[in-house]
């Protein structure tokens, strides 16, 4: 996610976690009372939610608002792979891990 802009960063968080949770942007929408064209246009990173909106968020994804917010790591790298490991089944998630700290473990 290296030289995204905040709103787009924050769009992918959004998304990451929407797909983790397994709804769909209507279901989302429904839960947060706003609409689903809406829902897309914050996970694209095309406007910022109002802060009422960035808690119902949170709420409905069961989140903190810092997590949805972040900050950004020294190593851009990192945040691409927690995105892309949020949006994993959960019964995959030991595997890659694994993966991930056998790759480490490589000299």
């Amino acid at each position: 996610m290296a030289g995204k802009s905040f709103s787009a960063r924050l769009g992918a968080r959004l998304r990451a976690r929407r797909e983790a949770l397994g709804l769909s942007q209507a279901e989302l929408a429904e839960k947060v009372d706003i609409s689903a064209n809406y829902v897309g246009v914050l996970e694209r990173g095309l406007k910022l939610p109002t802060l009422d909106t960035l808690v119902a968020l949170a709420k409905a994804l069961d989140v903190p608002v810092a997590d949805l917010l972040g900050e950004p790591r020294a190593d851009p790298w990192l945040e691409e792979v927690v995105t892309v490991a949020a949006t994993m089944p959960k019964q995959l998630r030991p595997v890659a891990l694994a993966v991930l700290r056998a790759m480490a473990a490589q000299k």
